[in-house]
């Protein structure tokens, strides 16, 4: 890696510290000590990104003065349900913001198997109807698109989603222009993240798997991989699978990733992760048609990535400062701003991380430069 990717880290990390979160204890106008919103919560699916996003907007939400004396124990690398449980089983009172049990709604849970779109926004408007909500907290592309349909137009902030304007969550990317509509939006964040990826390994021949709807070519980024290879010559190979809709078809998902994962091992010379529903524990498994042919695997999704079988990921999701960032915007909503006029952009400075033994596995050698760039390699040391 050259010395133009290690300086572009670092102006990007300057700019990330300038960026537009107050601190905590900055003042800031709020009208919300006498009113009390209650705050639901809707995701696509259950999917660590989403979980961490939660985790980190409540304790934003405790820095910022929102909730107050926030119990220890809060379920740590938990899934949403069981921190909105932790959450709900707690005594608000006092708290400026509630969590309402009733308004927690997962949408591959088994109720909404044979639900239509439109049949799930009238379910989740009907079940909520006398909790007073004020404000839905939602995770990811299909949660978004689902709870902006609401006929009750609950307020609702969007997060995790990949492009919330492409997918037309929202109109714009500085503020939204939709009334009740929030979005967290990261300006052209895969587009940054493959460019680390070709100014490192400088591929002809990248493989790709999504599923095949007009969403999820969005949500994976596989549009901005497109367009990049199509600029830098570099061709594309796809497969489709489509995402598992409940836990039960979960077995079937994985035997249809390994499949197409076979395939594409023996065509790419870069294989490019984008979001996947692959457990932590059949990560190295499902890859080891890659590892078996010396394919690296780059995710442009997630670091987790990394840590559980991808080679490399340049990551920009700073859940922590994120949550930070949604925080003080609902501190500001609840203080009388409008959603469709608040800032939506939050940019975090990219960090790179590696897994050591994964790169003995398929013959890639990093650079020093890379390894001096990385903020975190993984090596097994059992």
């Amino acid at each position: 890696m050259g010395k133009r990717l290690i300086c572009s880290f670092l102006i990007v990390t300057f700019l990330a510290f300038c960026g537009p979160v107050q601190s905590a204890t900055e003042d800031t106008p709020n009208n919300s000590s006498n009113k009390t919103l209650n705050i639901g919560y809707c995701e696509g699916e259950s999917y660590y990104e989403f979980d961490y996003a939660l985790y980190n907007i409540i304790y934003g939400l405790n820095e910022y003065g929102l909730i107050k004396n926030l119990p220890e124990g809060m379920p740590i690398e938990s899934q949403s349900s069981e921190i909105w449980d932790w959450l709900c089983s707690q005594n608000q009172e006092g708290w400026s913001v509630r969590f309402v049990k009733n308004a927690y709604f997962s949408l591959t849970d088994d109720e909404y198997k044979d639900m239509e779109p439109e049949q799930i926004a009238a379910f989740i408007d009907k079940k909520i109807s006398g909790d007073n909500i004020g404000l839905i907290l939602s995770m990811g592309t299909t949660s978004g698109l689902t709870t902006k349909q609401l006929s009750s137009k609950i307020p609702m902030m969007s997060f995790v989603a990949a492009d919330p304007v492409k997918s037309g969550i929202v109109a714009n990317a500085e503020k939204s222009d939709t009334p009740n509509v929030w979005a967290q939006i990261d300006v052209d964040g895969f587009k940054r993240t493959i460019e680390v990826m070709n100014d490192i390994f400088k591929p002809k021949k990248v493989g790709v798997v999504y599923a095949n709807s007009d969403d999820a070519y969005i949500y994976s980024g596989a549009d901005v991989l497109d367009e990049f290879c199509k600029t830098n010559n570099m061709e594309v190979i796809r497969e489709f699978v489509q995402d598992p809709e409940t836990d039960e078809e979960y077995d079937s998902y994985l035997k249809s990733i390994k499949a197409a994962y076979a395939k594409l091992a023996q065509k790419v010379d870069l294989f490019v992760m984008t979001t996947s529903l692959i457990e932590s524990e059949d990560f190295k498994d499902a890859l080891n048609p890659f590892y078996d042919n010396k394919i690296p695997v780059y995710s442009i999704n997630s670091t987790d990535d990394v840590r559980f079988g991808a080679l490399l990921a340049a990551e920009s999701s700073d859940y922590k400062n994120i949550g930070r960032f949604g925080a003080d915007m609902i501190k500001r909503f609840m203080s009388g701003e409008k959603l469709e006029s608040l800032p939506q952009i939050y940019q975090t400075a990219p960090f790179l991380v590696i897994n050591y033994d994964v790169a003995r596995k398929v013959g890639y050698k990093p650079s020093f430069d890379l390894l001096l760039s990385a903020n975190k390699i993984y090596i097994d040391r059992k």
